[in-house]
């Protein structure tokens, strides 16, 4: 009789490789080919600009001011423009607080009339600019976007321009490159 043959433990070792490669073949494969396949990268979680009271802040960058006659309008239009990819910051001014900033500027004095009243005063928010950025060219599609709201460019530059053409003293204080005084 003839026994039959013993496998040895290198014999064993071959199959046990080789079902161990092809399972590695297969998982990798699984991983790359989705992505390999995929012609657009995903696209990455937006950076949203910051939203901040405009009261808490003294803002002296160039920036584009929109005013508008609601405070629901302004808290929609700074949700808006904080993820456009040139904002870098966004501050907003409800009525109450724009009339609380005229009441301190105009201590002790009374308030022009057209301004004494909440609802005379337009909310707004104002938004800097994230690196260079056209600012007129910008003012012109938030003007387009938000038809309801008047929308200005505020540039330094020009602001000091035309305080020189005027009576005006027209130095203005150097502005920190954050942009906000202390």
């Amino acid at each position: 009789m003839t026994e039959p043959p013993r496998s040895t433990p290198s014999s064993r070792r071959v199959p046990f490789l080789a079902s161990t490669a092809i399972v590695l073949l297969v998982v990798a494969a699984a991983a790359v080919i989705p992505v390999w396949l995929d012609d657009e990268p995903a696209p990455a979680p937006p950076d949203l600009a910051p939203v901040v009271a405009l009261a808490e802040h003294d803002v002296c960058a160039d920036r584009v001011v929109l005013y508008v006659r609601a405070d629901a309008e302004m808290t929609r239009i700074a949700e808006a423009v904080r993820d456009d990819r040139r904002t870098r910051k966004v501050y907003t001014e409800t009525q109450d607080e724009a009339h609380e900033r005229l009441q301190r500027i105009y201590a002790g004095r009374p308030l022009p009339l057209s301004l004494s009243e909440r609802e005379s005063l337009p909310s707004s928010v104002s938004v800097v600019a994230a690196g260079r950025v056209d600012l007129r060219e910008w003012a012109d599609d938030l003007a387009a976007e938000f038809p309801g709201a008047t929308v200005d460019p505020m540039i330094r530059a020009e602001i000091v321009r035309s305080l020189a053409a005027s009576s005006l003293p027209s130095e203005l204080e150097p502005c920190p490159t954050s942009g906000e005084r202390d």
